[in-house]
């Protein structure tokens, strides 16, 4: 299976534009190499204090989760909840964002000795979200007196005003875009219902921190009122130990943000930074297990995050049930961890069988035929799919042809049809779905990815009417992938100044990607040769310069003549207790004349 793209597809260099006396000025301050500060400099941070300040983000510049909509009356009335002892299911969402909030709430509220239980719908019986059917579950098997939703709920008009017709209260706390009425509850907490642009790009689990947060202020405020525990317990007391766990619990909050591709700027920066910082300093059961069973051997950061611990506990929500990963962060026995983090293991490598099938039978069809000039969108639906990787294989879709994808398993018993939608930068997934509103049963989600279902009938008119949308607002410039280049640089300036000053920046990821550098004029030293399932192993010359690079997915691709240009991400190479540079191929072109 190509990890690249089709090789109709043209790669575009487009070098980052920066100010050159920024970046001598930035690089003398901080004493780094200038293709480190030029990194800074290209995401507009020229002045010192700033750079520091964004370099070591400090946890009491936290902000104020009051200010996120209805947050003052939620953390009232949770607090209510928990001084009066009530019931309170916290009602989650079975990929890591949900489950990684879902625990963060539980174990938060059990240190202030509440009455929690956990709840997550069913991704293949109930679907996503707080429906009417999972709702009904929910009620029969927690008998809740108030019902907190995290990563959910926001639309979900039907099921709160169910629950409200039986006196139970619900607090929605969500982060995905509104595409319909929203819910009656008790609280919306939504920050993409609110005012501040920044709160906008919360991530699920983000959202649930603020509500813990928000809580404990409330609490504080209201911490000489006595807390219904066995024995009377001391409040004061609780909220310390809440507030240290909180500081935790970041951990979590770095998982699920990691894990939802949401932007890594503005205040996801500093909790991630922090909760990086929690995994690897003050490792939790499940922490330890997921570092067995994916080999993770070096600090946690977020590529371990995002391509080996997230997908494992993914594996267990999208073949089905995700009260297993969930299980897992909420443990605090070792020996169960680990078990758990072993199924878990087992469970990955099926989806990924599956996933892999799904994508060949896909690509195997889509390959022959692509045209970049006439194709502007990929939709592709089969009886016998799993829904649960949809949204993998239209990422892999997305890759492969840089086109707007949606992927849908069809269920020939009920007639309907379920998947996932990843777009591209530069087109809105939700909004094209709207234009298309009158084919669906139901659809939502963010700029980038969303959900749908809709009845199969109308899988062939629903197809044509998203091609045509995303016709509608198709530009040139859309058509070819581009190949961001951070900085050009020589072949020995790839040296460990400069990863030192990389590991300094961190985290990467999502609206704050790794920095890609060029090189030009390099040739191999040596034959290239095959590693693993088709990964170049090289090692690249220019002048007196050598570094050694690899290539993943990139053996089969044809060379430019020498000399040419590079385009990689520099990382450590840990092996045999020393460390070094090597360079991470990305791409290369043919040199310039």
């Amino acid at each position: 299976m190509s990890r690249q793209p089709h090789p109709a597809l043209i790669n575009h260099w487009v070098t980052v534009p920066t100010d050159p006396e920024a970046v001598r000025s930035l690089a003398s301050a901080l004493n780094w190499p200038p293709a480190a500060a030029s990194i800074l400099v290209s995401r507009g941070i020229t002045g010192v204090e700033e750079a520091r300040a964004w370099i070591d983000p400090q946890r009491r510049h936290l902000l104020d989760p009051m200010r996120l909509p209805d947050m003052a009356r939620a953390a009232d009335r949770l607090w209510d909840a928990v001084a009066n002892r009530e019931r309170i299911t916290v009602f989650g969402d079975y990929d890591v964002d949900g489950i990684s909030s879902t625990a963060l709430l539980c174990r938060l509220l059990r240190t202030l000795d509440a009455d929690v239980r956990p709840f997550l719908p069913h991704r293949l019986d109930e679907g996503y979200g707080l429906s009417v059917e999972a709702f009904e579950r929910c009620r029969e098997e927690t008998r809740p007196d108030l019902v907190v939703t995290v990563d959910c709920g926001t639309g979900s008009v039907a099921a709160v005003e169910a629950a409200q017709a039986i006196g139970i209260d619900v607090i929605i706390t969500d982060h995905h875009e509104s595409s319909g009425p929203v819910a009656p509850a008790l609280a919306v907490v939504n920050p993409k219902l609110g005012n501040h642009e920044e709160d906008k790009l919360l991530a699920g689990v983000g959202v649930a921190f603020k509500l813990g947060h928000a809580l404990l202020k409330t609490a504080h405020q209201r911490q000489s009122e006595p807390v219904a525990g066995e024995g009377g317990a001391d409040p004061t007391r609780q909220l310390v130990a809440a507030r240290k766990l909180l500081n935790q619990l970041l951990g979590l909050v770095a998982l699920g943000t990691v894990a939802d591709i949401v932007p890594l700027t503005g205040e996801n920066r500093l909790v991630v930074r922090h909760g990086l910082d929690e995994l690897n300093l003050n490792p939790w059961p499940w922490v330890s297990a997921m570092r067995q069973v994916a080999g993770i051997k070096d600090s946690i950061d977020t590529y371990e995050v995002g391509y080996l611990i997230g997908p494992r506990l993914n594996a267990a929500g999208r073949l089905g049930d995700a009260e297993r990963s969930l299980a897992l962060l909420l443990t605090d026995d070792s020996d169960e961890a680990a078990r758990i983090a072993r199924v878990l293991d087992e469970e990955n490598r099926k989806r990924q069988d599956t996933e892999k099938d799904m994508v060949k039978t896909i690509l195997d069809r889509r390959d022959p035929v692509f045209d970049p000039v006439t194709t502007h969108a990929v939709v592709e639906y089969g009886e016998g799919w799993h829904p649960g990787v949809a949204g993998i294989v239209a990422s892999r879709l997305v890759a492969r042809y840089h086109r707007p994808a949606i992927v849908m398993a069809v269920d020939p018993t009920t007639g309907i049809a379920k998947g996932s939608c990843r777009s591209i930068p530069g087109l809105n997934m939700v909004a094209l779905l709207n234009t298309c509103s009158a084919h669906l049963t139901k659809h939502g989600g963010h700029q980038a990815a969303a959900g749908l279902e809709l009845p199969a009938a109308n899988l062939e008119a629903f197809s044509s009417a998203f091609s045509a949308a995303v016709a509608e607002v198709w530009s040139d410039d859309l058509s070819h992938p581009s190949q961001r280049i951070d900085a050009w640089l020589s072949l020995a300036d790839c040296n460990e100044d400069l990863l030192h000053a990389l590991d300094a920046m961190r985290p990467f990821g999502m609206g704050c990607p790794t920095p890609v550098f060029a090189v030009h004029g390099v040739e191999f030293a040596g034959s290239p040769r095959e590693v693993g399932q088709g990964h170049l192993k090289c090692t690249f010359r220019q002048g007196s310069a050598m570094a050694d690079g690899i290539g993943f997915g990139m053996f089969d691709r044809e060379p430019p003549a020498p000399p040419f240009d590079i385009a990689f991400t520099l990382k450590w190479n840990h092996w045999g207790g020393r460390s070094k540079p090597d360079l991470h191929l990305a791409d290369f072109r043919p040199g310039e004349a």
